[in-house]
């Protein structure tokens, strides 16, 4: 009995590990805010709000028939947010690249991204900001990467996300793998 209550706990210390493991970064902030770049327009990928109301009032409906749900936070927008594609890249005189996109979700008060591809090769970092730059997220790098290849970002408050990938010169473009197939609307406090 001992040893199944200790393998349960290495197990369960190992999970928490692993899932504190992927939201890591080692801080920082993006080229974009620690140098003028050239002006580019970056043109924002709108997704739709998500019927708050209706989930709520669908949850509420299920629970007074008797069956309890969940505490809801948030819900699910579909996206389709990837690198090259997605964005805009701008080439410095030293020879770094830098990324950029934008995600919009109108009156959407914090966004969080679910990538069913996330792959950096070293020399990437991946930063995340909301509107104003007084919030951001990364740097994520190759110490990010999963076997999997999911990632999952913490909310971005406001219903604007900055992305931008800062790319030393010398980094593998063509085995960077960066799409995001879900943004996640957080309606509620977590």
């Amino acid at each position: 009995m001992m040893m199944k209550k200790n393998v349960l706990s290495l197990a369960l210390s190992l999970s928490c590990s692993y899932a504190a493991q992927s939201q890591v970064s080692i801080g920082g902030l993006p080229l974009s805010m620690r140098q003028t770049l050239q002006e580019q327009y970056v043109a924002p990928l709108q997704y739709a709000l998500p019927d708050w109301e209706g989930i709520i009032a669908r949850r509420d409906k299920e629970e007074v028939a008797g069956k309890p749900r969940p505490y809801v936070i948030g819900a699910a927008a579909t996206a389709d947010i990837h690198f090259p594609g997605s964005g805009v890249m701008t080439t410095l005189g030293n020879g770094h690249k830098v990324w950029r996109a934008q995600v919009k979700i109108d009156r959407a008060p914090a966004i969080g991204l679910y990538y069913d591809e996330f792959k950096l090769p070293p020399g990437v970092k991946y930063f995340l900001s909301n509107a104003n730059g007084r919030q951001v997220l990364g740097a994520y790098t190759d110490a990010n990467n999963s076997a999997d290849g999911l990632f999952a970002t913490e909310a971005v408050q406001g219903g604007v996300i900055n992305l931008e990938l800062d790319i030393a010169p010398g980094a593998d473009l063509g085995s960077i793998r960066l799409h995001a197939n879900k943004a996640m609307v957080y309606f509620r406090s977590y």
